[in-house]
């Protein structure tokens, strides 16, 4: 169970990146930072859509895992992922994600995207 909600983790994406751009923080101390926040990001996602997803693990050397622990995407989070690019075979497609998937790797910067996006349009 996560602590934070989707609009921390999506400000504190934010808050990140100006800090690496004024430079309070190295490039390599940002990157780790942002990487745990896009895993927590992704399980609070599961959670609030009613997924029981498995910590997000690095999948090859930019993406992130989607996976169930068990059950399904179910309506709500593949409606989600659905707008954003997931790759469930060779190629990331949009809009492919059925609620009964179970899995999937996303490209960081997707990933961010979707949690920002999705973070704003439940304010």
């Amino acid at each position: 169970m996560t602590t934070k909600t989707l609009q921390d983790i999506a400000k504190a994406l934010v808050e990140t990146e100006q800090k690496r751009v004024s430079g309070d923080l190295t490039p390599v101390a940002a990157g780790a930072q942002r990487w745990d926040l896009l895993k927590e990001g992704i399980l609070t996602l599961g959670e609030t859509c009613g997924a029981d997803l498995k910590l997000p693990v690095t999948q090859q050397a930019d993406e992130l895992s989607v996976v169930c622990n068990s059950g399904t995407y179910g309506k709500e989070l593949s409606n989600i992922l659905n707008n954003h690019y997931i790759r469930t075979g060779l190629v990331a497609k949009q809009g492919f994600t059925l609620p009964e998937s179970t899995w999937g790797y996303m490209n960081h910067f997707e990933v961010e995207k979707m949690i920002i996006a999705t973070a704003n349009s439940s304010k």
